[in-house]
């Protein structure tokens, strides 16, 4: 049995969402895939087109990687600014309250200023106050070391990030979509997603004739999936090792 004999499959049970009967036949016929492996292959390559259409929105408004670490070193300069202003209030505020406390150790006269004039406060209520003003230290204290924290962390965070990387933004749409493929190219066929091209950059590896081909029908220009290719291999790779 011929198993690039596609003269009874049944393509209408498929969607044709991008790549029509005509054009899969083509490819079943330059590819070699065999019919046991079509029904997911050509499935998964249609979902491709579609899903990577359908991110376009989401991946339009992606942040860059100069938008990231901007972020981080805002907020890292923010909470080292916040952590400054609440220490320095913080000592405002206590010499503030054991200023006024000291006026209840002696009683002012009839002229003294209103301002500055207190009653004097008896055993009970002074032990009341004092507790009042222990909690409010120890509050102030967990506060500063809570943003303490968090300022440390987002200066670290902010440090490791890597610089931003030079060049044209990535097209993170293309960049799904020649995933997808990659996928649908292994898992579904089996075959390895190796991109070989000669000096004028014309496909010779079945991979990147393959996605040539499908470039022919979706929205995508030739030259730049093939070159994306080269981007998706690698971070294939690099998943691989870790």
């Amino acid at each position: 049995m011929d198993e690039y004999d596609y003269s009874d499959f049944d393509w209408y049970m498929y969607p044709e969402h991008v790549y029509d009967i005509d054009f899969r036949q083509k490819m079943v016929r330059e590819l070699k895939i065999e019919k046991d492996n079509a029904v997911e292959f050509f499935w998964r390559v249609e979902d491709a087109a579609s899903s990577a259409a359908n991110m376009r929105p989401i991946l339009g408004d992606f942040p860059t990687d100069k938008n990231i670490k901007d972020a981080w070193v805002s907020v890292s300069s923010k909470a080292a600014k916040l952590l400054d202003e609440i220490q320095n209030a913080d000592e405002v505020i206590e010499g503030s309250i054991e200023a006024s406390l000291g006026w209840h150790l002696f009683e002012q006269d009839e002229a003294a200023s209103p301002a500055l004039r207190h009653d004097l406060l008896t055993f009970e209520e002074e032990e009341e106050q004092d507790k009042i003003l222990a909690d409010h230290i120890a509050t102030a204290a967990n506060m500063i070391l809570a943003i303490k924290k968090f300022s440390q962390l987002t200066q670290a965070t902010a440090d490791q990030l890597p610089p931003s990387r030079r060049g044209p933004k990535l097209d993170r749409e293309l960049w799904s979509w020649v995933d997808s493929l990659q996928y649908a190219w292994e898992h579904d066929l089996g075959r390895k997603f190796t991109r070989d091209v000669d000096d004028s950059g014309e496909p010779i590896s079945e991979a990147a004739l393959f996605v040539a081909m499908a470039c022919e029908r979706a929205p995508y220009e030739k030259t730049a999936a093939l070159n994306m290719m080269k981007k998706v291999i690698f971070s294939s790779r690099r998943s691989d090792i870790h």
